[in-house]
């Protein structure tokens, strides 16, 4: 028996992402792991000064980890993330172990790379064709739309851990199946993570468009009247388009860079936590532009 997927035989983990988690996975059955399983999806440990600042409504994006319940990640911009795996499941005589990680509890616009560990791998169709991974991994890409389909793969190749009804509609998520081999996996799951681009409902009044953006002034109004996330505020009555306006076109102004070539002077690229405080992740998103927001 492959001592990796072994140690996960029969195992379903479901994680609980955010606060209606237990509707997006029901049908699934959380079942306890083995030493060896736990060992493999242990979490990172934290330090000291990290847990002096775990209220910040950052995160660690470059690990994805195994926890019972978490928050949803809300992402803008670009960056690199990591997430929570909601099912760990092993079939075909424990020599496929099935993953499902949550990236982000929100539609998308897209994953443009994916990593194991530190290296970033190459797909053709849904299998790794680069590197040391190569021909051991599969994976489907879930950008969490409204209206998004159970992964038709997963369910065939699951032997009934996820079915028709687990949509995880509106959380952006992947799909790996990793294939045993002594070798490859000698050190247990590689850690998986991925480059997003991130909300792709972001409003820009200067050309009346909805769609993914960076500018960071932008990306202000779209947290301030996220329904979902967000305080909520009502665009029409909350928001000053013309000031909105006038940050935006000074967000997207270019800057020469020392070393040549240039950047627009304001971006927000990164994750943060829906758990966080309203004023802490407005905070952070404010000063991604050094900007403020009126009393």
């Amino acid at each position: 028996m492959p001592p990796l997927a072994g140690a996960l035989v029969a195992a379903a983990l479901t994680s609980a992402i955010g606060a209606t988690a237990a509707s997006i996975v029901g049908a699934l059955v959380s079942a306890a792991l083995s030493f060896v399983a736990q060992a493999l999806l242990r979490p990172p440990q934290v330090q000291p000064s990290q847990q002096a600042q775990s209220s910040a409504p950052t995160i660690d994006n470059k690990i994805t980890v195994r926890q019972a319940t978490a928050p949803r990640q809300i992402v803008y911009g670009e960056t690199r993330g990591g997430g929570v795996y909601a099912l760990v499941h092993t079939t075909d005589n424990n020599t496929w172990l099935h993953l499902v990680i949550c990236c982000a509890g929100h539609e998308i616009e897209e994953f443009t790379e994916i990593w194991f560990n530190d290296e970033a791998v190459t797909l053709s169709g849904r299998t790794v064709v680069s590197g040391k991974f190569a021909n051991k991994a599969h994976i489907n890409k879930h950008l969490g739309a409204s209206d998004q389909a159970a992964d038709a793969t997963l369910i065939a190749e699951s032997a009934g851990a996820w079915s028709t009804s687990d949509r995880l509609r509106g959380i952006a998520y992947l799909y790996v199946r990793l294939d045993w081999d002594a070798t490859v996996y000698a050190a247990g799951i590689p850690n998986i993570t991925a480059v997003m681009k991130g909300k792709n409902d972001v409003y820009d009044p200067r050309d009346d468009s909805t769609g993914w953006s960076s500018n960071s002034a932008l990306c202000v109004a779209n947290y301030l009247c996220d329904t979902r996330y967000g305080v909520p505020v009502d665009y029409a009555t909350g928001i000053d388009e013309t000031a909105l306006i006038a940050a935006a076109n000074s967000c997207d102004e270019n800057v020469t860079l020392a070393a040549g070539g240039t950047e627009k002077r304001y971006s927000t690229d990164g994750g943060l936590l829906s758990s966080s405080q309203p004023q802490e992740i407005l905070g952070r998103l404010l000063g991604a532009m050094h900007g403020r927001a009126p009393d």
